[in-house]
């Protein structure tokens, strides 16, 4: 399978030791990604990560997900449903514990157009 992972500009790969991003990966702008996490595909599809993520360490990100902008990914957690602009998930299964406002006039394009 060719790789035709896209990333933005300014993505930060912290402390980047056992790090697993699928080779069909979409990821944004000002993306930062700690240790030891994993951004996986499968039968349904791969993540589309959008812009100002933090995924902090050992956390998994599987199938075709959506990350919102300025979504906060907690430490260890199992991410398998999208999580919504601005806000923070923890545990497995997930759950989202902070809603933050996004930017005014903010409203995502639609899967198709950023995840092709």
């Amino acid at each position: 399978m060719p790789v035709n992972l896209r990333v933005g500009p300014a993505f930060k790969l912290a402390h980047g030791f056992g790090v697993v991003i699928n080779g069909q990966a979409t990821i944004g702008s000002n993306v930062t990604v700690m240790q030891g996490v994993t951004i996986g595909g499968s039968a349904r599809g791969v993540p589309c990560i959008e812009d100002d993520v933090m995924i902090c360490a050992n956390a998994t990100v599987i199938g075709a997900v959506r990350l919102g902008r300025g979504a906060v990914i907690g430490a260890g957690c199992v991410v398998t449903k999208d999580v919504p602009a601005g806000a923070t998930v923890i545990g497995n299964p997930q759950r989202v514990i902070v809603r933050r406002s996004v930017p005014r006039g903010y409203h995502p394009a639609p899967l198709e157009v950023i995840c092709k």
